[in-house]
């Protein structure tokens, strides 16, 4: 993506050229913006004339090495942050749908990324049995729920007095006491 490709956006690009002409940029950038209003674009276009060898007077050169590897994702000072997991994926399907997206674009996700995609998935599903926090260590796991959850109690004491592992922690939470795989 090159400024030439960002449309509408030729204030905010003007602004940012300058910043880089005149050596006064900060140590970190966040550009934000409403779905359709080319934040990506522009970022990914200020983020190739900050790092292109040769970059021109309105835009990157697009042959350097740098480039190259911008067109592919692979320079190793371009990192992403994407703080809209909660934000846009509120059921199972919505989640598919970023993921699928996500490994379209980036191809195999990192572990933590994963990480992160999987443990959302898990608090969507437990939503619906009334769980509203799960804290977990090698060998405690603590899960909390909503007042009123919807499910019935007596399957809950019966799960306690079955298991002497799982304990009752006051009147909206469960402790499981067993050590977790590694």
């Amino acid at each position: 993506m090159f400024f030439k490709d960002v449309v509408g956006q030729k204030e905010v690009i003007a602004q940012l050229i300058q910043e880089v002409k005149s050596d006064k940029i900060g140590h970190g950038q966040m550009l934000v913006g409403k779905p359709g209003y080319g934040t990506f674009p522009l970022a990914m276009a200020f983020s190739r004339y900050l790092l292109c060898e040769n970059p021109g007077e309105h835009d990157a050169c697009g042959n350097c090495a740098s480039c190259a590897q911008l067109n592919s994702f692979q320079h190793p000072d371009l990192h992403f942050v994407y703080p809209v997991v909660q934000a846009i994926a509120k059921t199972s399907d919505q989640i598919d749908g970023l993921l699928e997206e996500l490994v379209d674009r980036f191809g195999k996700l990192p572990i933590q990324a994963q990480t992160l995609i999987d443990v959302h998935r898990l608090r969507v599903k437990a939503r619906d049995y009334g769980v509203t926090k799960v804290d977990a260590t090698p060998h405690v796991t603590i899960i909390s729920f909503k007042p009123n959850p919807p499910f019935d109690a007596m399957r809950i004491i019966e799960l306690v007095q079955k298991n002497k592992h799982i304990k009752l922690a006051g009147n909206d939470r469960l402790r499981i006491e067993r050590e977790l795989p590694e």
